[in-house]
């Protein structure tokens, strides 16, 4: 699914870094995605990832996430 297919009012999201974070994943803008974290290492499901490389696979690698609701 393309995020063009349901757009979102992001303006209805009052955290200004929650929606830079969206728009910078939707855009696929890593450089401005990396910015908004300061932690390298985080846990999925409880396993210990790091950041960046968790991010390069599930978002903006092969499987393309968007975030669109």
């Amino acid at each position: 699914m393309k995020s063009s297919e349901h757009p979102v009012d992001l303006n209805a999201i009052g955290n200004t870094v929650i929606r830079s974070a969206i728009v910078a994943l939707n855009g696929r803008d890593t450089e401005r995605w990396f910015e908004l974290f300061s932690k390298p290492a985080f846990t999925d499901d409880g396993i210990r990832h790091d950041f960046a490389k968790w991010c390069e696979e599930e978002l903006f690698g092969s499987s393309r996430a968007w975030i669109i609701s």
